[in-house]
This record gives structure tokens, sequence and C-alpha cells, in this order.
């Protein structure tokens, strides 16, 4: 059984008629606050959770969070006219198994959905120019990213101080650490994401959502 929560009624048929032809009983709701309720009756006979993220009462990122905290280790798949970073990331580090544009083609909806039965994770080629696939594809339960399973916390201050623009010193003042201890941490960054600078740590942390 595939579940469908989207608020946009023509959407939700059209998409249905086409899980339908796959052999699927399709079950759709209007909002998240709907299909929780179902969901938690009905969780072992559900194979797949689609949702879109901007619904009324409750929306799809809060949908998501329900599933996760109760524990359903439910496969999700996303599909929203949202191609926001933000958005994006969000659904990514809350461990959803694939995102979708809504305006992919059948075809590729249809590829979305069988990837992610048998196991795969699916994201829209378009989502792999402003993320990298390690990202992508090694989003967890727990809501962190890839880079934050990498790099300390402290890790982080530092990227992120050094995306914006602070010196060595800079950087050692406003930590209360000394320069050789960052400059230790410049180093320890460099080898940790396999970059060879400074130009390559700012791409690595862009596409990692360290920095916006």
């Amino acid at each position: 059984m595939i579940v469908l929560a989207d608020d946009h009624k023509l959407f939700l048929d059209a998409v249905s008629d086409s899980i339908s032809g796959l052999g699927y009983d399709v079950k759709k709701f209007r909002n998240g606050k709907q299909a929780i309720g179902f969901i938690l009756s009905n969780y072992e006979g559900i194979d797949l959770l689609i949702t879109d993220i901007n619904m009324p009462e409750m929306d799809g990122m809060q949908l998501v969070d329900e599933v996760k905290q109760r524990g359903k280790s439910l496969k999700i798949l996303v599909v929203s006219v949202r191609e926001d970073r933000y958005a994006i990331r969000q659904m990514v580090e809350k461990g959803v198994d694939g995102y979708l544009l809504k305006n992919s083609s059948k075809d590729e909806f249809l590829e979305a959905i069988e990837s992610i039965l048998s196991g795969k994770k699916y994201f829209s080629p378009l989502l792999k120019e402003s993320f990298t696939p390690s990202f992508l594809e090694n989003s967890n339960d727990m809501g962190h990213s890839i880079a934050e399973s990498v790099l300390s916390e402290r890790e982080i201050e530092v990227i992120k101080l050094i995306c914006k623009e602070y010196t060595t010193e800079e950087i050692a003042i406003e930590l209360h650490l000394s320069v050789h201890t960052i400059n230790s941490y410049r180093k320890n960054i460099l080898k940790k994401i396999n970059v060879k600078n400074i130009a390559g740590l700012v791409r690595y942390a862009i596409k990692n959502g360290i920095v916006d």
C-alpha cells in the first residue's frame, strides 16, 4: 500500500492513477494530519509514504517528524515544488528516501518509486547540482548531515568562521583558543574532507549545507 499526502486534488488524483498502474493500493489524504492518523493505525501494511511539503493543518516536514519520532522506519518520498536549499536539506537530514520536484516526468516519478521500494534512495538529478552525492545518499534518521558525522562541532565552528573570511588570529580570539590550535584544526579539516585549500573547503561547506 502507498499513502499519498498532498493538498492539490488534481495532482493527488493524477499520481494515484499512475501508481495504481503498478498494482499498488493507494490511500489519498489532503494534509499531514489526516495521513498520520491513517499511518499509525495501518503501519504494517504501508510500503511507502509520498508527501508534499506545503499542506494545511500539518505540513510535510511535520508529517515526516511525526513518523520518525514514533520510531517508524517507513520509506518516504517527498514530491514538492520547493527547490530551495533549506527545504531540501531539512528533508534529507530527516532521513527521507527520496526527493522529487513536481515538474518531474511521469517516468522519473515511477522510477523513483520503484528504486525506493527496492531499497535504494532516489533524488532528482537537479538536486545533485547543489548537494554532494554523499550528503544525499547518506542521510539518516538522526537528523545530522554526513558532514556533521565526519566533523566535530568545533571543526564546524571553525569552517563557518573561515567562510566568513576570518583570519586564523581572528578565529583564535573568537573561540578563545591559541593560534597554534586553530592551525591544527585547519590542517585536520582539510584532511578529513579531502580538499587541498580554502576554496575547496568553502565549496564543501556550501554543498553540505554548513553555510548558505
